[in-house]
């Protein structure tokens, strides 16, 4: 069906860092309205290991994450959510948005990962795939 650039680089910036999300016991999923070929296609080029899971609509609605977009229709507006074992809303990020630079992408996923009992750097290592921490790759 469709992603458009922030869709890309956010999805590209959260597969990688889904390892990170392992190490602590946490998992990154992504929910779209776009057909399972099409994610299936873009879950293959990625090479992720993050599940990519199809909603009609029912989910978005219920998370307050839907959006009607002129000419896309009925999408996902980005949001993070974090469930706990329990099944009940931990936290919720409501305002990562819809086409957003890369560094306040790799900033929003910092923030989950310290969120969630994380190291941030380790998150940002892992996303921007520089095998250095943010610290590191500003002192040099």
């Amino acid at each position: 069906k469709r992603f458009v650039n922030g869709d890309k680089s956010y999805m590209k910036l959260l597969a990688r860092a889904s390892p990170a999300f392992k190490e602590i016991g946490a998992s990154a999923v992504s929910i779209t309205t776009d057909d399972p070929g099409f994610q299936k296609s873009w879950f293959n080029k990625l090479e992720s290991q993050m599940p990519f899971l199809f909603d009609n609509g029912v989910t978005l609605k219920n998370y307050g994450a839907d959006t009607d977009v002129t000419g896309l229709g009925l999408v996902a507006d980005r949001k993070t959510v974090i469930i706990g074992t329990d099944g009940k809303v931990q936290a919720v990020f409501p305002a990562v948005g819809w086409d957003v630079a890369e560094d306040k992408l790799v900033a929003h996923i910092m923030e989950v990962g310290r969120a969630l009992g994380g190291d941030p750097e380790q998150f940002y290592a892992a996303a921007v795939q520089t095998g250095k921490s943010v610290g590191q790759f500003l002192a040099r």
